[in-house]
């Protein structure tokens, strides 16, 4: 997959119960967001079926999950499903599939800022006030 300066990239984060999703061109240009609630014990599954049933799924070149809320992510099904390159960021680490080091290296080129996905920034900012806002008016919808 031949990486652009403007390829669209999703940041995928899951804080309980909210998945939020931000999709961006390379690192300049929000392009959307998607959220979602959810109540699965997988919710791995029902974001990327979020994903793939947005707007935006068909221009979406690369898949970056946070790992954090999520656990352990299987990075394989993630790929296998959405037919898309997938990468999966714990803490410090990074797991990809569907993209050689090379398509890599020049992702975090374009969509990185100070080595963070900007995607996956944004999708955490939006995730941490929502749920700061919702556990003020929904406080048993945190639970």
């Amino acid at each position: 997959m031949k990486v652009k300066l403007e390829s669209r990239i999703v940041g995928v984060v899951f804080r309980r119960p909210l998945i939020v999703s931000s999709v961006f061109r390379g690192s300049l240009r929000l392009d959307g967001i998607i959220i979602g609630i959810s109540k699965s014990s997988n919710p791995l599954i029902e974001a990327i079926h979020m994903i793939m049933n947005s707007k935006f799924f068909d221009e979406i070149s690369f898949i970056v999950i946070d790992a954090e809320g999520f656990g352990d992510v299987d990075v394989d099904y993630a790929f296998s499903v959405s037919s898309k390159p997938v990468i999966v960021i714990y803490g410090g680490s990074m797991v990809y599939r569907g993209l050689s080091d090379s398509d890599f290296k020049r992702l975090m080129d374009v969509a990185c800022i100070r080595g963070e996905f900007e995607a996956l920034r944004v999708s955490r900012l939006i995730a941490l006030k929502l749920l700061r806002t919702l556990s003020n008016y929904f406080p048993r919808l945190m639970e």
